[in-house]
């Protein structure tokens, strides 16, 4: 995972391979985690 930021946008970029079948379970917590993400930046700089 990285991130950067530029001006007021911040961009993660996630590569996540799925090329093997015992990756698809451990893709749902990266989603949450992006998600979880999402609603702190959301709190901190959105309200």
């Amino acid at each position: 995972m990285v991130g950067l930021q530029k001006n007021e946008t911040y961009l993660i970029h996630t590569v996540f391979s799925l090329k093997f079948e015992t990756n698809t379970e451990s893709a749902e917590s990266i989603i949450n985690f992006h998600k979880s993400l999402i609603d702190l930046i959301t709190i901190k700089y959105c309200s």
